[in-house]
């Protein structure tokens, strides 16, 4: 199966999201993440076994009593890879706080235990807003950046991250189903 853990947006906040006005359907080449289906990814696991799923479990758990609930705000806008090749649209942090990255750097070392891969690049907190499907110009892409930025300000986009979410991925022709196959609470002490 495709797995990912990850941190579970509140409702409220995807919904803010998910309607902001720069997502119009205005710009054909963008398929818009469905408010269901938006998160901030810790981990991409990739095609893993039954085995190894249930190790994760074991891993992920160990690792969220290990860590407080912390504060996370969606303030920015960007693409990945740069704007002339984009291929993602996406939020996040402006910066990303301390906790997340130490998170993510034990999930990294944990997780590698179970022979899944290592992430070749460095770790940018975001949430995934948009695929880029059809060639958009770069000064089109900063518009809606732009836009993106100046709904996000109005929006009170901040949240506590009490859990982390190990989540299956099932590819339709419809677009990627997610579903929670484990819900691991932080350490509220």
């Amino acid at each position: 199966m495709r797995a990912f853990i990850a941190v579970e947006i509140p409702e409220e906040i995807k919904d803010g999201i998910s309607g902001m006005p720069e997502k119009a359907d205005e710009y054909p080449g963008i398929n818009w993440v469905k408010p269901q289906n938006l998160h901030l990814t810790l981990k991409f696991l990739g095609e893993i076994s039954s085995g190894q799923i249930e190790e994760v479990k074991k891993n992920i758990a160990l690792i969220a009593k290990s860590f407080p609930p912390f504060r996370v705000k969606l303030e920015k806008s960007g693409v990945f890879p740069h704007l002339r090749e984009a291929r993602i649209i996406w939020i996040g942090p402006q910066r990303t706080p301390e906790e997340l990255k130490s998170l993510f750097a034990r999930l990294e070392t944990e997780i590698l235990q179970t022979n899944a891969l290592r992430q070749e690049r460095s770790f940018h907190a975001h949430v995934t807003v948009g695929r880029i499907k059809k060639s958009v110009p770069a000064p089109v892409l900063q518009k809606i950046i732009d836009g993106i930025e100046k709904d996000l300000s109005a929006l009170n986009c901040e949240f506590d991250c009490k859990e982390i979410t190990l989540f299956e991925s099932t590819l339709n022709p419809q677009g990627p189903v997610y579903t929670a196959i484990g819900k691991f609470n932080l350490n509220a002490s």
